[in-house]
């Protein structure tokens, strides 16, 4: 289940994919920029900006975490449309 892990410089997001492993989604108040960052064991290992935050609908700053929950959700659907691409696509390369 997604935490709001927003603090007063930033709204965030972040999932728990394992006992382990999490990931979060960012936005620094006042920008249209995203930032995905990954966590193992509670420890940030990587993070990178998110291309084009327009398409999730990031076209102006939000003002609210409800304004930036919409936007997560969004990219959420991507993401996982794409995990399940991709888990898609390494079974049939693993048959042939």
């Amino acid at each position: 289940m997604p935490a709001n892990t927003s603090d007063p410089n930033s709204f965030s997001m972040q999932w728990p994919i394992s006992d382990r492993r999490s990931f979060q989604l960012v936005n620094e108040r006042g920008t249209t920029g995203l930032l995905f960052r990954r966590y193992k064991d509670g420890e940030l290992v990587g993070q990178e900006q998110v291309q084009d935050p327009g398409r999730f609908g990031m076209d102006h700053a939000p003002k609210s975490y409800d304004e930036f929950r919409v936007v997560t959700n969004r990219w959420m659907r991507e993401w996982e449309l794409n995990t399940q691409w991709a888990k898609a696509n390494t079974i049939v390369h693993r048959e042939r």
